[in-house]
């Protein structure tokens, strides 16, 4: 009891203190918050989903790619070989 006695009154000034810097959140901050970050989120980042359907069209694409740089290869081979020929 006399711990209580002696330390409450510190307790007392930590806990207004904590109120007056605005530690504790009140529930309209919270939801105006909540709201804010919501609209951050669906600005600057995409869905999975969006996310799966770009990756996939992106692989498919670099593959595309390569094949058509390894066509390119196969006939500068094909071309330089005929004139090595001849």
């Amino acid at each position: 009891m006399e711990n209580i006695i002696i330390f409450a009154p510190c307790a007392v000034f930590v806990i207004t203190l904590l109120i007056q810097l605005g530690i504790f959140a009140r529930t309209s901050e919270l939801a105006s918050l909540k709201a804010e970050m919501f609209e951050y989120v669906a600005k600057n980042y995409l869905s999975k989903d969006i996310y799966a359907d770009n990756h996939k069209s992106l692989q498919e694409d670099l593959t595309q790619m390569r094949q058509d740089i390894a066509d390119v290869k196969n006939l500068l081979i094909t071309i330089v070989t005929k004139e090595q020929r001849q």
